[in-house]
């Protein structure tokens, strides 16, 4: 039997409020005696750092407007945390509920609730119909060149060319590498693997980041066994770069 059969869900997402500021209330509840649930606390950290990139935005005209402010607490047995979203494409949150459900075996919890406080009216989506919402669609920005061949059929080790329109500052790159390490992150403990699927065997490599020359930004990914639309995310993270730094060329080979 799949473990998260033992886990009570109560997922209740609102629809149709992209142009609209909502919260929604996460916990999870381990029951006495239950450690602290420090690694998906550490975890829904990267994951509010990336869709506060722009990369988890609804398109492409959203990217400068999307992101996601996150107050999280624990107590004994309990973690909380009240996510507030703007513009923010469904598929994220399909992101988060396959993080914390590949983490419950290093984490178990007894009860899983992810729910809208605002009083919103409308229409709204349970955990089986968000964990079918498809990722979002490639960014299409007229000011960056954007060659990424076939990313579906990628190989084992690749890597991004992001190359910009002047010096990046030390600051800067950091900013970068921490972006691509929350990304391998995030795949790493199966954001983008389908809850059905057990996470066992390695991914991927921890991405590195290095600074070519003065102005171009070099991502190493090795030892590559993820999904497609994974890729597409960390695409999605350099064309939103774009919120801050002068993008002028993005390749994938």
């Amino acid at each position: 039997m799949n473990k998260n059969e033992y886990v009570q869900y109560s997922v209740v997402i609102p629809t149709g409020v992209y142009g609209e500021q909502f919260s929604c209330l996460l916990t999870l509840s381990g029951g006495e005696g239950y450690n602290p649930f420090d690694a998906i606390e550490e975890l829904i950290g990267y994951f509010c750092r990336i869709a506060n990139s722009g990369a988890l935005a609804i398109g492409t005209e959203y990217i400068n407007l999307s992101g996601i402010d996150v107050d999280c607490r624990q107590s004994e047995g309990i973690l909380q945390a009240v996510f507030t979203v703007r513009y923010l494409h469904l598929s994220a949150w399909r992101i988060l509920l396959q993080i914390l459900s590949h983490c419950h075996e290093i984490e178990p919890y007894r009860t899983l609730s992810l729910n809208a406080v605002d009083g919103y009216l409308g229409e709204f989506l349970n955990r089986e119909q968000i964990l079918m919402q498809a990722y979002p669609d490639q960014f299409v920005l007229s000011n960056i060149n954007l060659s990424k061949g076939n990313s579906e059929f990628i190989g084992a080790n690749f890597r991004l060319l992001i190359e910009f329109a002047r010096k990046l500052e030390k600051g800067e790159l950091a900013d970068v590498g921490q972006l691509v390490d929350d990304w391998g992150s995030i795949v790493y403990t199966g954001g983008f693997t389908s809850v059905e699927i057990g996470v066992e065997d390695e991914i991927l490599n921890k991405p590195n980041t290095y600074l070519v020359g003065s102005n171009i930004i070099e991502i190493l990914i090795s030892s590559w066994a993820g999904e497609s639309h994974a890729i597409s995310t960390l695409l999605n993270i350099a064309l939103a770069l774009s919120r801050k730094l002068p993008v002028v060329t993005i390749e994938l080979e």
